[in-house]
């Protein structure tokens, strides 16, 4: 395993990391990656950034860019990993865009938050928003927060509640990136891990 983390935070901003040292190192902290063992990884990646844009902020990049829904140069719509997850923040633009917000959300624990029966509505005209879903057979309904096109993100922080609650050892962690929001959910020794990395980007969720 790459030696970074005994790298005081001075010493790693002058380090230039290299894409695959990005990779491997995410790995080792247990983030997958969709065809590691291969090179459209890699290829995949260079698509959407220069090689350089990556090594120039390492990690940070590396992360909204395999958990962003993009497509490869066949036009194949991907996510290049499953344990994290980015958005806009400023895109609630369909009726039912929650459904998929919260679905992705909880996709991350990997059945540790079951949410069942997941149904939203956006009313744009009388601003107003819901969501409702099943969760160990009892039956929740919330309003959401409407601002215009704008994602509630105490949502979500609700949400990450309801996990902790069920899972001690594991939080949601995240970092916002203008109006881009990155997820991941993990224990304790990565959050802090990562945060060795990206110069204390992280914060827990709840």
């Amino acid at each position: 395993m790459f030696n970074f983390f005994k790298r005081n935070k001075k010493e790693n901003l002058k380090v230039n990391i290299t894409l695959e040292e990005q990779i491997e190192t995410l790995c080792n902290l247990g983030i997958s990656f969709d065809d590691y063992a291969s090179s459209s990884l890699v290829e995949n990646l260079l698509f959407h950034f220069e090689r350089e844009c990556y090594e120039e902020n390492p990690f940070i990049l590396l992360l909204t860019t395999i958990g962003s829904d993009l497509f490869d140069e066949n036009d194949k719509e991907i996510r290049m990993s499953k344990d994290v997850w980015n958005f806009d923040t400023e895109f609630i633009e369909d009726e039912s865009i929650y459904n998929i917000l919260v679905r992705n959300f909880v996709e991350l624990t990997q059945g540790d938050l079951p949410l069942n029966n997941i149904d939203s509505r956006v009313d744009f005209d009388q601003e107003e928003a819901s969501i409702s879903f099943e969760l160990d057979g009892k039956n929740y309904h919330w309003p959401i927060e409407f601002n215009d096109d704008w994602f509630d993100f105490e949502l979500i922080r609700i949400l990450a509640k309801q996990a902790n609650n069920r899972n001690k050892s594991k939080m949601f962690i995240y970092f916002t990136d203008g109006q881009s929001l990155t997820i991941l959910y993990c224990d304790k020794t990565v959050f802090n891990k990562l945060n060795d990395l990206t110069d204390n980007k992280f914060n827990k969720l709840a």
